[in-house]
């Protein structure tokens, strides 16, 4: 009789770019087509074990080479420098595994990043802790299968697999992930021999696609829920129906892969039917109940049954959100956002200067007007609207990118004249990603002189050091030199200055879009029986001068209970009907009066 080998599927910390772990559906069929035993979201994990301290889970993404020079808080860049995303943070990972200390690679990456060390080295420690606790819990696989999808993940797998290797020797590692496969990357890894295989998870992928159900084998069992925090009584869970975009931004390394060559996925065969989402967000709703589905497609709304498809997710009745490119949207492709129970779509604008948007192969020559009109069709129909922008693309010049700065002023002042709240428009400086177009033009471009990670302790060995330096840290444009004193992150806080960060979130798209899919809410509360309870001991007097609102707050502080039981007794004392109460439930959330758990 044949032994079945005992095999884990492991999704490595920092997967996703900002905000908490979210629940990846995915790794369901992954676990089901692997064969594998067990699924561990190291991930979600690693949240809870930080007590679900953001701050600190933020720190530690960072210091693992994650978002690398996105935010106004970093250190000073000089505007003629730009980082390389490949293992940003290889020095210090280099150290955990070879040295018995690594607070001197901490200080290094804190002063380069602007980072608090103290706080830096307490937040790594924890890490340790709990890659050594993960490992014990899983030295008895003999095959670990881990998916890294980040450039900071990939960071997060090696140690993963470092420490597993320290319990069990005999444990077989595959990583799945192509920023792992980076030439140099993938060489420095194998030269560490943890991974018995290195590749992207375009396998992964297809066989989804190819699977009519693939979400039959779904089960709650698979994740442990209480490491994804709850909003509005559910949980965030991340889905795609296309695994692929049409477009060639030179900046992009999502829908592409590398073998050899730089490919573009862009095959629209590649996309779910109507049919397959409908199958999966069933099972979703039946194993999950009514969730917050996050479509984390590139470009949603390209793909020709767009209609048809917001029909079904209407019928499906959960709440929804996803991205899209700012030069495509349509009238319909807007009211079928309203009509489809979508709460909040991210635009990929980039930039508003046309001779950028040029630069970075993202439009054509009428693409900044046809922006500018699009976005305010999505502020008209009341969605809630997040606009992504970038800045500094390697060719870009200072006059340009002062340029795009006066387009996003002039915009955002035109949106208010009209009477539209500016919402988010968060901003990046952009990296160089692997296996971008901006990637390998700066690489074989002798304008950019390239400066590589180096590691000076001799006591590590050799061929490590040498492989070490040919991974790429940062260029420097030759041609930008008189401006190396422009610091890069005071044009990001000009930007970030530029939307209503202040703004009252009952008078917000995101406030109204939530009341009017009330029933959404509803239903979740009452089928998952979640409790409500009055956590704000300064209750603000002006919320009992209604006194409708007056008679919630009474019963719900008399006892922490469930909205069966508000809803009636609020109809039998003051007639306010179901939709009425949960409104009211709703603007006591939103203002940290209440907790629904």
């Amino acid at each position: 009789m044949e032994i079945k080998m005992k095999k884990c599927l492991i999704e490595a910390p920092f997967t996703f770019d900002a905000g908490p772990p979210i629940i990846a559906i995915k790794y369901s069929f992954y676990k089901y087509y692997l064969g594998c035993d067990k699924f561990k979201d190291m991930d979600g994990a690693l949240y809870k074990f930080l007590d679900y301290n953001l701050e600190a889970y933020n720190h530690l993404l960072y210091l693992s080479g994650g978002m690398t020079f996105s935010y106004p808080f970093t250190a000073r860049v000089p505007f003629n420098i730009i980082p390389f995303e490949d293992l940003y943070s290889v020095e210090l990972l280099i150290a955990i595994i070879f040295k018995e200390g690594y607070n001197d690679e901490i200080k290094k990456i804190t002063e380069k990043m602007g980072l608090d060390y103290n706080i830096c080295c307490e937040c790594f420690e924890k890490l340790n802790e709990f890659f050594k606790q993960t490992a014990n819990e899983l030295k008895s696989y003999e095959r670990v299968y881990v998916v890294c999808e980040r450039p900071a993940a990939v960071f997060s797998s090696i140690l993963t697999m470092h420490f597993l290797k320290l319990q069990n020797k005999e444990c077989e590692g595959i990583l799945i992930g192509k920023h792992a496969t980076t030439p140099h990357v993938k060489q420095l890894i194998e030269k560490l021999d943890l991974f018995s295989e290195i590749t992207n998870e375009d396998f992964l992928v297809k066989a989804e696609l190819n699977e009519k159900n693939a979400y039959s084998h779904l089960a709650v069992e698979d994740f442990e829920l209480d490491c994804y925090p709850e909003t509005w009584g559910m949980r965030n869970i991340s889905y795609s129906v296309c695994k692929v975009c049409p477009y060639r931004c030179n900046f992009c390394s999502i829908s592409m892969n590398w073998n050899g060559k730089r490919i573009y996925r862009s095959s629209l065969a590649e996309c779910k039917t109507v049919e397959q989402v409908k199958a999966d967000l069933i099972m979703v709703k039946e194993v999950f109940g009514i969730s917050f589905i996050s479509f984390c497609d590139c470009t949603m709304n390209y793909a020709a049954q767009n209609p048809e498809l917001f029909r079904v997710l209407k019928e499906i009745n959960m709440l929804y959100a996803c991205t899209s490119r700012a030069d495509i949207v349509t009238a319909d492709f807007c009211n079928g956002l309203r009509d489809s129970n979508f709460i909040s779509v991210i635009i990929g604008v980039e930039s508003l200067n046309p001779k950028t948007i040029e630069l970075m192969g993202k439009g054509g020559g009428n693409y900044t007007e046809t922006a500018v009109k699009n976005c305010k069709k999505l502020y008209d129909v009341g969605l809630d609207i997040q606009l992504n922008s970038l800045i500094c693309y390697p060719y870009e010049r200072y006059e340009d990118v002062k340029n795009a700065i006066s387009c996003w002023k002039y915009f955002t002042e035109s949106m208010r004249k009209n009477g539209v709240i500016v919402q988010k428009i968060p901003v990046g400086t952009l990296t160089l990603n692997y296996p971008s177009k901006m990637y390998f033009d700066v690489i074989n471009d002798d304008r950019f002189e390239k400066k590589f990670h180096k590691i000076t302790d001799r006591t590590i060995p050799k061929d490590i050091r040498n492989i070490v330096e040919k991974i790429p840290d940062y260029a420097i444009d030759m041609q930008k030199e008189k401006y190396k004193e422009i610091n890069k992150m005071e044009l990001v806080k000009q930007i970030y200055g530029l939307w209503d960060r202040d703004m009252n979130l009952l008078n917000s798209n995101l406030f109204g879009r939530l009341i009017q899919n009330i029933d959404v809410l509803v239903e979740a509360w009452i089928s998952k029986n979640k409790m409500f309870e009055i956590i704000c001991e300064d209750i603000d007097e002006k919320l009992y001068s209604n006194q409708n609102m007056a008679k919630l707050i009474d019963i719900i502080q008399c006892k922490t209970t469930n909205f069966s039981e508000i809803s009636n007794q609020m109809l039998v004392e003051k007639e306010i009907d179901i939709q009425n109460t949960a409104q009211m439930i709703l603007l006591l959330s939103f203002i940290g009066v209440l907790k629904i758990r």
